[in-house]
């Protein structure tokens, strides 16, 4: 299994989608890059946690490569808007070859507007349960 951390807008539509990808093993929403511990819903919405909404993404390499995750996240988002702090385009990364490996799925796109930011990994805290599946709740999507 291998993780990666992943931030394009609002957790919950991400976690609907992403959780469709053959090869994932768990998608959970979070927040993670802030500055207050144990964060919630409630402080990113306030906008000062420095926090952005994001997805853990477990998968099995053999089903799925990290840059085809990768690759997958490019397709599923706006990667060349500003957005606020909570629902910027963001990955965070394990080590120098997961780095790697983004970097080079980033060159492929052949685009001078990737405004997605790359970050060592940092403090993933789970969002509160009634965040988890959000969309799969309330509209039934899976």
């Amino acid at each position: 299994m291998e993780t990666v951390v992943l931030g394009a807008g609002c957790f919950w539509c991400i976690q609907s989608v992403v959780d469709k990808w053959q090869g994932i093993i768990s998608a959970i929403v979070g927040y993670s890059g802030g500055h207050i511990i144990n964060p919630t819903y409630g402080n990113l919405c306030l906008g000062n946690s420095g926090h952005t909404e994001v997805i853990e993404i477990n998968f099995n390499p053999k089903i799925i490569s990290l840059k085809e995750v990768i690759e997958k996240f490019f397709e599923i988002h706006d990667y060349t808007k500003e957005e606020i702090e909570q629902y910027k385009s963001i990955i965070f990364y394990n080590d120098l070859e997961q780095k790697n490996i983004i970097e080079e799925a980033i060159s492929e796109l052949n685009s001078s507007n990737i405004k997605t930011e790359i970050r060592k990994s940092a403090i993933f805290y789970k969002a509160e349960e009634e965040h988890q599946k959000y969309a799969e709740k309330k509209y039934g999507s899976k």
